[in-house]
């Protein structure tokens, strides 16, 4: 899609689609794209993708096990950035998401965080795969 993705290293090593996050991501480091301590807060978040200026463009927080609060407060620190924000989780999980964005507390960007199942996720990685093997998209 043209975009970068940054991965931290603490999580390169995970898979996603029968592939390391390190193979996949394109940025090796953070890009100092703002403020350190807004940088530096970023720099936890599972994945990110970059536009061609260096900017945030969509930030993806997984959630297998965790508690999904300390996701939702990591994106409501970066909400001053034009990007998008998504929860990936399992299905299963899309009712508790559903309650944790609906808090008095995360009113002011409760429009802007989605959520992407795993299956969705892996379906449409494997069509982007698709679309670049075959040379065009419709």
């Amino acid at each position: 899609r043209g975009l970068d993705t940054f991965v931290p290293q603490q999580d390169k090593n995970r898979y996603f689609v029968h592939r390391r996050l390190g193979e996949i991501r394109s940025l090796q480091e953070m890009p100092p794209f703002t403020y350190p301590n807004l940088v530096q807060r970023s720099a936890s978040v599972d994945v990110i993708w970059f536009n061609g200026r260096r900017m945030p463009h969509s930030w993806f927080e997984v959630e297998h096990s965790t508690d999904m609060n300390n996701s939702l407060l990591k994106l409501y620190d970066l909400q001053d950035f034009s990007a998008r924000m998504v929860i990936v989780a399992d299905s299963r999980r899309r009712q508790e998401f559903e309650q944790r964005r609906s808090q008095n507390a995360l009113r002011e960007i409760r429009d802007r965080i989605s959520f992407l199942d795993y299956d969705t996720l892996a379906k449409e990685y494997e069509h982007e795969i698709e679309k670049r093997a075959f040379g065009f998209a419709l």
